[in-house]
């Protein structure tokens, strides 16, 4: 019985560890979504917050609303791509769960 005991400690203290690996990886990961033109880029982490915005002068030879809608392209890529990774690391943190049932 302490060799089973000690054996799901051990794999506690590894998931804690792996836990923690993943948060801090995540907290360092950004992302960036593009306009369809290219003419706009927005990078921001995973934890929503940005870092650059990137216009590039082509775009403001267009009206006002051609400027809004590659801003909102790109916002929305970005927003797709933090989902991606998201669902991604989740799916590794349900697999490191899975041990527990085995």
């Amino acid at each position: 019985m302490g060799s089973e005991l000690d054996d799901l400690l051990e794999q506690t203290r590894a998931l804690s560890a792996q836990m923690v690996s993943m948060r801090d990886s995540l907290a360092e990961t950004e992302v960036t979504g593009f306009s369809r033109d290219g003419w706009v880029s927005v990078t921001m982490t995973v934890t929503g917050q940005f870092r650059s915005v990137r216009v590039d002068d082509t775009v403001f030879r267009k009206g006002r609303e051609d400027v809004e809608f590659a801003v909102l392209q790109a916002l929305r890529d970005a927003a797709s791509r933090l989902q991606a990774i998201t669902e991604e690391r989740v799916s590794g943190l349900q697999s490191m769960f899975k041990q527990f049932e085995e």
